[in-house]
């Protein structure tokens, strides 16, 4: 997790005037950058609906700072809006430059039109989101599990400062997140999420895309940028692929469940070849190319995603072992080792084929080899 520092108002270079967010029906307009991508302004949306949550009217967004009146709060992110943090805040901008996910959020010098402004700065798209709930967390008093907790903000009807300051540097951890897994809890609470086919007696339901909505939002503002969906997740499913674009529209890394190496489970698998009309057994060591054809066209699929966290192996139908279900499998933990290393050598081969980035990021999971 990110640690946030509070600093004395004596080190800081602060606006003469006090910042105002709300009095009365005044609210400071919320400005995102044009060039800043739509995770960040989701975050602004957020943000929004937080003032309206503690004083009853929400503050709206802009993306022209001409348009904040009288106080200004930009949201902005370096990667995005280099000018605008230079130009308010210099000192930030060195400090955050060529960071991951690191954000300074203070009062800064007078910005005209607007009386005071207010900067959340990122050095990226993530470390701008990651402000943002952070002063919504310390200034406003928004649980960040407010959704899942019931608890809401006590109700104030100013929100005013003299001094507003707040900083993370980069995380301990480069990706922090949460495996939603077997996800009944999800999928039976709201209906309409989808049809999920697989062969096996429970998650025939897909989540709802509010109900992942909310679980997006919870992540992002405790301060998490992974996520695996969910469980057997077919990206060729629209309703289950719609689950992996919330996220990445959210700004959120994704990645696979460990029974769906390169995203293909042993449903996934079995439903694909009964598209094209065949049956395929799912044993790696006589269907290589069959598992190589799949392995490719879901590798593509998910290479559309940025930022994907790879997930690598050799799994068993019903997350277990391969050799569990194929009695022609290899006998010895050598032969199987060796056929484990084959598949992740073919996997990793097609990875590089699909991700143009020079060393993507990739996991694998062994349980019970």
């Amino acid at each position: 997790m990110k640690r946030i520092g509070l600093i004395l108002a004596a080190a800081l270079t602060v606006t003469a005037a006090t910042f105002e967010l709300a009095a009365g029906a005044r609210r400071a307009a919320l400005c995102v950058p044009p060039r800043e991508p739509e995770c960040v302004r989701l975050a602004a949306r957020d943000l929004a609906e937080d003032v309206r949550k503690v004083t009853g009217l929400a503050a709206r967004t802009v993306s022209r700072r001409e348009e904040c009146r009288p106080d200004c709060v930009i949201i902005a992110s370096l990667a995005h809006s280099r000018e605008v943090i230079e130009e308010l805040d210099p000192a930030s901008a060195a400090e955050l430059k060529g960071k991951w996910e690191a954000f300074r959020v203070r009062l800064v010098a007078r910005s005209s039109p607007a009386k005071s402004t207010l900067l959340i700065a990122g050095s990226d798209e993530r470390g701008a989101i990651f402000g943002v709930y952070a002063f919504s967390a310390r200034y406003l008093g928004v649980d960040p599990l407010y959704f899942w907790t019931g608890f809401e903000p006590p109700r104030r009807a100013i929100l005013r400062w003299k001094e507003v300051f707040l900083e993370a540097g980069e995380p301990t951890f480069r990706y922090r997140g949460w495996f939603i897994n077997d996800e009944d809890l999800l999928t039976e609470w709201r209906d309409g999420g989808g049809q999920r086919f697989i062969d096996y007696p429970y998650y025939h339901q897909v989540i709802h895309p509010e109900v992942m909505e909310r679980v997006l939002e919870a992540a992002l503002r405790l301060g998490f940028n992974l996520i695996i969906p969910s469980s057997f997740n077919d990206i060729t499913n629209p309703p289950e692929e719609n689950l992996i674009r919330l996220a990445v529209r959210r700004g959120l890394h994704v990645s696979m469940h460990h029974v769906e190496p390169l995203g293909v489970s042993a449903f996934a698998f079995s439903n694909y070849w009964r598209r094209k009309g065949m049956s395929v057994p799912f044993a790696f060591h006589s269907q290589r190319a069959a598992f190589e054809e799949i392995w490719r066209h879901f590798a593509r699929r998910w290479a559309a995603c940025p930022g994907v966290v790879w997930q690598l192996g050799l799994r068993g139908i019903a997350d277990r072992p391969f050799w569990h279900h194929d009695p022609d499998a290899p006998r010895t933990d050598e032969a199987r080792a060796r056929m484990i290393s084959d598949a992740v050598e073919l996997q990793w081969r097609i990875v590089q084929e699909v991700d143009p980035r020079p060393q993507p990021p990739a996991t694998i999971t062994l349980w019970m080899e």
